[in-house]
Protein backbone atom coordinates (compact mmCIF):
# COMPACT_ATOMS: atom_id res chain seq x y z
CA UNK A 1 0.00 0.00 0.00
CA UNK A 2 3.33 2.17 0.57
CA UNK A 3 4.22 1.55 -2.15
CA UNK A 4 1.22 2.62 -4.52
CA UNK A 5 1.09 5.82 -2.09
CA UNK A 6 4.28 6.61 -3.27
CA UNK A 7 3.89 5.99 -7.07
CA UNK A 8 0.36 8.12 -6.83
CA UNK A 9 2.52 10.72 -4.98
CA UNK A 10 5.12 10.71 -7.65
CA UNK A 11 2.49 11.00 -10.57
CA UNK A 12 1.45 13.97 -8.60
CA UNK A 13 4.72 15.73 -8.63
CA UNK A 14 5.53 15.35 -11.96
CA UNK A 15 2.78 16.70 -13.16
CA UNK A 16 3.57 19.91 -10.90
CA UNK A 17 6.82 19.75 -12.03
CA UNK A 18 6.39 19.56 -15.84
CA UNK A 19 3.56 22.56 -15.68
CA UNK A 20 6.11 24.71 -13.68
CA UNK A 21 8.69 23.82 -16.50
CA UNK A 22 6.63 24.82 -18.96
CA UNK A 23 6.27 28.43 -17.51
CA UNK A 24 10.18 29.07 -16.57
CA UNK A 25 11.31 27.63 -20.31
CA UNK A 26 8.63 28.41 -22.56
CA UNK A 27 7.48 31.37 -21.61
CA UNK A 28 9.99 34.47 -22.07
CA UNK A 29 8.89 37.43 -19.73
CA UNK A 30 7.48 37.37 -16.44
CA UNK A 31 4.29 39.37 -17.31
CA UNK A 32 3.81 36.61 -19.82
CA UNK A 33 4.31 34.21 -16.50
CA UNK A 34 2.17 35.60 -14.88
CA UNK A 35 -0.63 35.74 -16.85
CA UNK A 36 -0.70 32.29 -18.22
CA UNK A 37 -0.15 30.75 -14.80
CA UNK A 38 -3.50 32.71 -13.94
CA UNK A 39 -5.45 31.49 -16.48
CA UNK A 40 -4.20 27.30 -15.93
CA UNK A 41 -4.79 27.80 -12.42
CA UNK A 42 -8.10 29.04 -12.75
CA UNK A 43 -8.94 26.47 -15.55
CA UNK A 44 -8.05 23.66 -13.24
CA UNK A 45 -9.69 25.24 -10.16
CA UNK A 46 -12.80 25.47 -12.03
CA UNK A 47 -12.99 21.98 -13.82
CA UNK A 48 -11.37 19.78 -10.80
CA UNK A 49 -11.68 22.06 -8.22
CA UNK A 50 -7.95 21.81 -7.55
CA UNK A 51 -4.87 23.67 -7.20
CA UNK A 52 -2.21 22.83 -9.70
CA UNK A 53 -0.12 20.81 -7.15
CA UNK A 54 -3.37 18.39 -6.12
CA UNK A 55 -3.14 17.34 -10.28
CA UNK A 56 -3.04 13.95 -11.11
CA UNK A 57 -2.53 12.20 -14.38
CA UNK A 58 -6.29 11.41 -14.91
CA UNK A 59 -6.66 15.08 -14.23
CA UNK A 60 -5.28 16.58 -17.07
CA UNK A 61 -8.42 14.39 -19.62
CA UNK A 62 -11.01 16.86 -20.74
CA UNK A 63 -13.03 16.47 -24.49
CA UNK A 64 -13.85 18.83 -26.85
CA UNK A 65 -17.26 19.25 -25.28
CA UNK A 66 -15.86 20.23 -21.85
CA UNK A 67 -13.51 23.18 -23.44
CA UNK A 68 -16.72 24.61 -25.25
CA UNK A 69 -18.53 24.11 -21.88
CA UNK A 70 -15.75 26.38 -20.11
CA UNK A 71 -15.29 28.56 -22.64
CA UNK A 72 -19.15 29.41 -22.30
CA UNK A 73 -18.50 30.00 -18.88
CA UNK A 74 -15.54 32.24 -19.21
CA UNK A 75 -17.75 33.82 -21.71
CA UNK A 76 -20.54 34.44 -19.06
CA UNK A 77 -17.54 35.57 -16.28
CA UNK A 78 -16.09 37.93 -18.90
CA UNK A 79 -17.78 39.02 -21.40
CA UNK A 80 -15.00 40.28 -23.61
CA UNK A 81 -14.63 37.63 -26.55
CA UNK A 82 -10.79 39.07 -26.56
CA UNK A 83 -10.22 37.89 -23.40
CA UNK A 84 -11.72 34.58 -23.73
CA UNK A 85 -9.41 33.93 -26.64
CA UNK A 86 -6.12 34.78 -24.24
CA UNK A 87 -7.56 32.13 -21.35
CA UNK A 88 -7.97 29.64 -23.87
CA UNK A 89 -4.97 30.12 -25.92
CA UNK A 90 -2.85 29.24 -22.45
CA UNK A 91 -4.03 26.34 -22.14
CA UNK A 92 -3.69 25.13 -25.86
CA UNK A 93 0.12 25.89 -25.37
CA UNK A 94 -0.01 24.09 -22.59
CA UNK A 95 -1.34 21.04 -24.01
CA UNK A 96 0.86 21.33 -26.95
CA UNK A 97 3.60 21.05 -24.48
CA UNK A 98 2.28 18.20 -22.54
CA UNK A 99 1.38 16.01 -25.39
CA UNK A 100 5.49 16.89 -26.75
CA UNK A 101 6.28 15.58 -23.48
CA UNK A 102 3.94 12.14 -24.28
CA UNK A 103 1.57 13.18 -21.90
CA UNK A 104 -1.77 11.23 -22.21
CA UNK A 105 -3.79 13.94 -23.40
CA UNK A 106 -5.84 15.57 -25.58
CA UNK A 107 -4.32 18.13 -27.29
CA UNK A 108 -6.87 18.37 -30.12
CA UNK A 109 -9.83 19.40 -27.55
CA UNK A 110 -8.19 22.82 -27.03
CA UNK A 111 -7.96 23.68 -30.99
CA UNK A 112 -11.23 25.55 -30.36
CA UNK A 113 -12.05 28.29 -32.78
CA UNK A 114 -11.09 31.82 -31.73
CA UNK A 115 -14.09 34.04 -31.06
CA UNK A 116 -14.77 36.71 -33.15
CA UNK A 117 -13.96 39.97 -31.49
CA UNK A 118 -16.42 42.65 -33.34
CA UNK A 119 -16.52 46.35 -33.88
CA UNK A 120 -17.94 46.91 -30.48
CA UNK A 121 -15.73 46.12 -28.66
CA UNK A 122 -14.38 48.96 -26.05
CA UNK A 123 -10.81 48.87 -26.58
CA UNK A 124 -9.37 52.10 -26.82
CA UNK A 125 -7.61 54.12 -29.24
CA UNK A 126 -4.48 54.55 -29.63
CA UNK A 127 -2.78 57.84 -31.64
CA UNK A 128 -0.46 57.15 -34.63
CA UNK A 129 3.09 58.46 -32.80
CA UNK A 130 1.91 56.23 -29.79
CA UNK A 131 2.23 53.05 -32.36
CA UNK A 132 5.04 54.58 -33.71
CA UNK A 133 6.40 54.16 -30.32
CA UNK A 134 5.44 50.93 -29.68
CA UNK A 135 6.75 49.79 -33.00
CA UNK A 136 10.23 51.02 -32.08
CA UNK A 137 10.49 50.36 -28.13
CA UNK A 138 8.67 46.80 -28.62
CA UNK A 139 12.53 46.10 -29.85
CA UNK A 140 13.91 46.13 -26.50
CA UNK A 141 11.80 42.60 -25.61
CA UNK A 142 12.12 39.43 -26.31
CA UNK A 143 11.13 38.42 -29.94
CA UNK A 144 11.53 42.10 -30.52
CA UNK A 145 11.97 42.11 -34.69
CA UNK A 146 8.60 40.01 -35.37
CA UNK A 147 6.53 41.64 -32.72
CA UNK A 148 8.04 45.12 -34.25
CA UNK A 149 6.94 44.18 -38.05
CA UNK A 150 3.11 42.58 -36.71
CA UNK A 151 2.27 45.75 -35.15
CA UNK A 152 3.52 48.06 -37.89
CA UNK A 153 1.27 45.58 -40.53
CA UNK A 154 -1.50 45.20 -38.10
CA UNK A 155 -1.45 49.43 -37.61
CA UNK A 156 -0.87 49.61 -41.06
CA UNK A 157 -3.39 47.34 -42.68
CA UNK A 158 -6.18 47.45 -39.66
CA UNK A 159 -6.86 43.95 -40.53
CA UNK A 160 -7.78 42.31 -36.77
CA UNK A 161 -5.04 40.82 -35.32
CA UNK A 162 -6.10 37.10 -34.89
CA UNK A 163 -6.88 37.10 -38.87
CA UNK A 164 -3.10 38.61 -39.77
CA UNK A 165 -1.37 36.31 -37.12
CA UNK A 166 -3.15 33.51 -39.46
CA UNK A 167 -1.05 35.00 -42.66
CA UNK A 168 0.60 32.75 -45.28
CA UNK A 169 3.05 34.30 -47.75
CA UNK A 170 0.85 32.83 -50.44
CA UNK A 171 -1.76 35.47 -49.52
CA UNK A 172 0.61 38.18 -50.46
CA UNK A 173 1.57 39.17 -54.03
CA UNK A 174 2.93 41.98 -56.17
CA UNK A 175 1.08 44.77 -58.13
CA UNK A 176 3.54 46.70 -59.58
CA UNK A 177 6.42 48.81 -58.45
CA UNK A 178 6.70 49.75 -54.84
CA UNK A 179 3.41 48.25 -54.19
CA UNK A 180 2.34 44.47 -52.65
CA UNK A 181 -1.15 43.19 -51.95
CA UNK A 182 -2.72 41.07 -49.00
CA UNK A 183 -5.97 39.02 -49.26
CA UNK A 184 -6.97 37.33 -46.55
CA UNK A 185 -10.68 36.49 -44.95
CA UNK A 186 -11.07 38.45 -42.24
CA UNK A 187 -14.98 37.53 -39.93
CA UNK A 188 -15.55 35.62 -42.90
CA UNK A 189 -15.46 38.70 -45.99
CA UNK A 190 -12.43 39.14 -48.08
CA UNK A 191 -10.20 42.22 -47.10
CA UNK A 192 -7.91 43.18 -49.18
CA UNK A 193 -4.82 45.83 -48.61
CA UNK A 194 -1.55 47.28 -50.27
CA UNK A 195 1.51 47.97 -47.99
CA UNK A 196 4.44 49.34 -49.17
CA UNK A 197 7.10 47.77 -50.60
CA UNK A 198 9.26 49.28 -47.27
CA UNK A 199 7.06 46.91 -44.71
CA UNK A 200 7.42 43.89 -47.62
CA UNK A 201 11.31 43.83 -47.13
CA UNK A 202 10.91 43.62 -43.48
CA UNK A 203 8.53 41.06 -43.70
CA UNK A 204 10.82 38.85 -45.61
CA UNK A 205 13.13 39.28 -42.57
CA UNK A 206 11.13 36.93 -41.53
CA UNK A 207 10.54 34.24 -43.59
CA UNK A 208 11.41 30.55 -42.75
CA UNK A 209 12.04 27.39 -44.72
CA UNK A 210 9.23 25.12 -44.83
CA UNK A 211 6.76 27.40 -43.45
CA UNK A 212 3.77 28.86 -44.97
CA UNK A 213 2.68 30.97 -42.30
CA UNK A 214 4.52 34.75 -42.59
CA UNK A 215 4.20 35.32 -38.05
CA UNK A 216 4.92 32.14 -35.41
CA UNK A 217 3.28 34.48 -32.37
CA UNK A 218 0.11 33.71 -30.63
CA UNK A 219 -3.17 35.60 -29.71
CA UNK A 220 -1.93 35.61 -26.05
CA UNK A 221 1.51 36.98 -27.42
CA UNK A 222 0.47 39.87 -28.94
CA UNK A 223 -2.03 40.57 -26.01
CA UNK A 224 0.65 40.17 -23.05
CA UNK A 225 3.10 42.47 -25.58
CA UNK A 226 0.52 45.05 -25.87
CA UNK A 227 0.17 45.20 -22.22
CA UNK A 228 4.20 45.66 -21.48
CA UNK A 229 4.19 47.98 -23.83
CA UNK A 230 1.37 50.37 -22.03
CA UNK A 231 3.14 50.00 -18.58
CA UNK A 232 6.57 50.95 -20.55
CA UNK A 233 4.76 53.55 -21.97
CA UNK A 234 2.51 55.15 -18.84
CA UNK A 235 -0.52 54.57 -20.79
CA UNK A 236 -3.17 54.04 -18.29
CA UNK A 237 -5.50 50.58 -17.83
CA UNK A 238 -8.44 53.23 -17.88
CA UNK A 239 -7.73 53.58 -21.46
CA UNK A 240 -8.19 49.79 -22.54
CA UNK A 241 -5.21 49.52 -24.96
CA UNK A 242 -5.76 45.69 -26.61
CA UNK A 243 -4.65 44.45 -30.01
CA UNK A 244 -7.75 45.01 -31.39
CA UNK A 245 -6.95 49.37 -31.08
CA UNK A 246 -4.07 48.83 -33.51
CA UNK A 247 -7.12 48.08 -36.31
CA UNK A 248 -8.83 51.34 -34.80
CA UNK A 249 -5.53 53.76 -35.41
CA UNK A 250 -5.98 54.47 -39.08
CA UNK A 251 -9.64 54.36 -38.97
CA UNK A 252 -9.84 57.45 -36.83
CA UNK A 253 -6.78 59.05 -37.99
CA UNK A 254 -8.08 58.59 -41.56
CA UNK A 255 -11.69 60.17 -40.58
CA UNK A 256 -9.94 63.02 -38.64
CA UNK A 257 -7.18 63.82 -40.98
CA UNK A 258 -9.28 63.44 -44.19
CA UNK A 259 -13.11 63.51 -43.48
CA UNK A 260 -13.62 60.90 -46.05
CA UNK A 261 -15.94 58.17 -44.58
CA UNK A 262 -15.58 56.25 -47.58
CA UNK A 263 -11.92 55.76 -47.35
CA UNK A 264 -11.93 55.06 -43.39
CA UNK A 265 -14.74 52.23 -44.32
CA UNK A 266 -12.60 50.76 -46.80
CA UNK A 267 -9.78 50.83 -44.38
CA UNK A 268 -11.48 49.11 -41.28
CA UNK A 269 -13.28 46.47 -44.20
CA UNK A 270 -16.37 47.81 -42.87
CA UNK A 271 -19.99 49.20 -44.16
CA UNK A 272 -20.76 52.91 -44.11
CA UNK A 273 -23.33 51.61 -41.47
CA UNK A 274 -20.66 50.10 -39.17
CA UNK A 275 -18.92 53.43 -39.53
CA UNK A 276 -21.45 55.29 -38.28
CA UNK A 277 -22.26 53.16 -35.21
CA UNK A 278 -18.56 52.31 -33.90
CA UNK A 279 -16.18 55.29 -35.54
CA UNK A 280 -18.30 58.34 -36.15
CA UNK A 281 -21.01 57.90 -33.91
CA UNK A 282 -18.93 59.84 -30.72
CA UNK A 283 -18.02 62.49 -32.47
CA UNK A 284 -21.02 63.44 -33.87
CA UNK A 285 -22.78 67.30 -33.19
CA UNK A 286 -26.46 66.39 -32.50
CA UNK A 287 -26.94 70.58 -33.25
CA UNK A 288 -26.54 68.97 -37.20
CA UNK A 289 -29.41 66.34 -36.69
CA UNK A 290 -32.87 66.37 -37.95
CA UNK A 291 -34.67 66.58 -34.51
CA UNK A 292 -32.42 69.55 -33.56
CA UNK A 293 -32.47 71.42 -36.38
CA UNK A 294 -36.22 71.04 -37.35
CA UNK A 295 -36.60 73.21 -33.82
CA UNK A 296 -33.70 75.99 -35.24
CA UNK A 297 -35.35 78.77 -36.45
CA UNK A 298 -33.09 80.50 -39.34
CA UNK A 299 -31.75 83.96 -38.53
CA UNK A 300 -33.51 85.97 -41.14
CA UNK A 301 -31.43 89.13 -40.87
CA UNK A 302 -28.71 88.87 -43.08
CA UNK A 303 -32.09 89.09 -45.56
CA UNK A 304 -33.95 91.90 -44.55
CA UNK A 305 -30.69 94.56 -44.73
CA UNK A 306 -30.54 93.56 -48.64
CA UNK A 307 -31.69 96.33 -51.53
CA UNK A 308 -34.32 94.85 -53.77
CA UNK A 309 -31.77 94.60 -56.48
CA UNK A 310 -29.52 92.48 -53.91
CA UNK A 311 -32.84 90.52 -53.07
CA UNK A 312 -33.62 89.55 -56.66
CA UNK A 313 -29.97 88.53 -57.38
CA UNK A 314 -30.18 86.55 -54.77
CA UNK A 315 -33.15 84.75 -55.92
CA UNK A 316 -31.88 84.04 -59.66
CA UNK A 317 -28.66 82.71 -58.03
CA UNK A 318 -30.61 80.33 -55.79
CA UNK A 319 -31.33 76.75 -56.99
CA UNK A 320 -34.78 75.98 -58.70
CA UNK A 321 -36.60 74.14 -55.91
CA UNK A 322 -36.03 77.25 -53.74
CA UNK A 323 -37.42 79.74 -56.47
CA UNK A 324 -40.10 77.21 -57.33
CA UNK A 325 -41.40 77.35 -53.37
CA UNK A 326 -40.60 81.41 -53.69
CA UNK A 327 -43.44 81.51 -56.74
CA UNK A 328 -45.97 79.20 -55.21
CA UNK A 329 -45.96 81.29 -51.72
CA UNK A 330 -46.71 84.25 -54.13
CA UNK A 331 -49.59 82.41 -55.81
CA UNK A 332 -51.29 81.62 -52.12
CA UNK A 333 -50.87 85.28 -51.40
CA UNK A 334 -52.63 86.02 -54.54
Amino acid sequence: MKMIANVAELHVNNVYNDIQTFFSEELKTDNTRRAYRTDIEYFFQYMRNKHLNQLHLTDLWFEYKDVLRYRNHLRNKLGKKSSVNRKISSLRKLYKYLAKNNYNVNAHAFEVDDLDTDDTDSSGVLSVHEVETMIQLVKELPNGEEKSIFIDLAYSTSIRVSALLSLKWKQIKFIKNGQWEIRLKDKGKENVKGIPDELYQMLLMLKRDNDERVFTMSYTTVYDTIKELCAKMGIPEHRNITPHSLKKVLIDWTVETTKDVKLAAWQGNHSLDVMYKHYLSKNVDYENTPAFMVRKKNDLSPIEVLSREELIELIKRSSRAAQNELLSLLKQEK
